[in-house]
């Protein structure tokens, strides 16, 4: 069995030898190689990265190598009483003449702020709308970008017309 399986590899060998001659007509390759030299040799671990890391945060790392950061604390110092009180000074103390379909009400930010969403749970929203005409107006107010159960919030209101004498009706 030994001198099959030598018998078997000599075969082998001296028939991959015979195949060289197709190597002689094979073109120069041209080589254009590319180094990479390192320029900074150092080291660092995770605790040279966390060095001033807070107390209430924690990094741990997860079975699967993920690594999970986890934070408790005071992220955002604004409070709805801050943000409220901005919007109530620009837009409640003076009267915002409607001049157009689609009017923006005049706002700014408190100190930058962004607002990607903002959830109201209750509270009130006043408004007033006089109606100076003798004739009874009905006003549809759509806050688009105000929603009630996924759709724009719209409030409907009927005025009575104006007799001229004491204070016009408003639609509250």
């Amino acid at each position: 069995m030994r001198n099959a399986l030598l018998g078997a590899l000599l075969i082998m060998l001296v028939s991959a030898c015979s195949q060289f001659g197709d190597l002689e007509n094979v073109d120069g390759v041209d080589y254009q190689a590319e180094f990479a030299v390192p320029l900074v040799d150092s080291r660092f671990s995770m605790r040279d990265l966390l060095e001033n890391f807070e107390e209430e945060a924690s990094l741990t790392v997860d079975p699967d190598g993920l690594l999970r950061f986890k934070y408790s604390g005071e992220v955002f110092s604004k409070t709805a009483d801050d943000i409220f009180a901005t919007i109530n000074q620009d837009v409640g103390s003076l009267p915002v003449p409607i001049t157009q379909e689609n009017q923006p009400l005049p706002f700014t930010n408190p100190n930058g702020l962004q607002f990607d969403q903002l959830d109201l749970k209750q509270g009130n929203m006043l408004y007033t709308l006089p109606n100076t005409h003798s004739a009874p107006v009905t006003i549809t107010l759509t806050l688009e970008n105000v929603t009630l159960d996924g759709d724009p919030l719209v409030i409907q209101r009927t005025v009575p017309g104006w007799n001229g004498t004491g204070n016009p009706p408003n639609a509250v």
